[in-house]
């Protein structure tokens, strides 16, 4: 399955410490570089907790 993710719904499942949950092999992520970029624009808890994962 691909799935289109916005920055709110990543958001969320960090604070919710839900993303490895949600994150699956089985699955296809996508999202737009102004995601990124918003994601990355703060050196906070969700932009730590994204680096590994979004790929720029």
């Amino acid at each position: 399955m691909k799935i289109a993710i916005d920055s709110s719904p990543i958001i969320f499942l960090v604070r919710l410490q839900a993303l490895e949950l949600f994150i699956n092999d089985n699955y296809e992520f996508y999202t737009t570089p102004s995601v990124v970029t918003e994601i990355h624009a703060k050196s906070d808890d969700i932009s730590q907790a994204l680096t590994p994962i979004l790929v720029a």
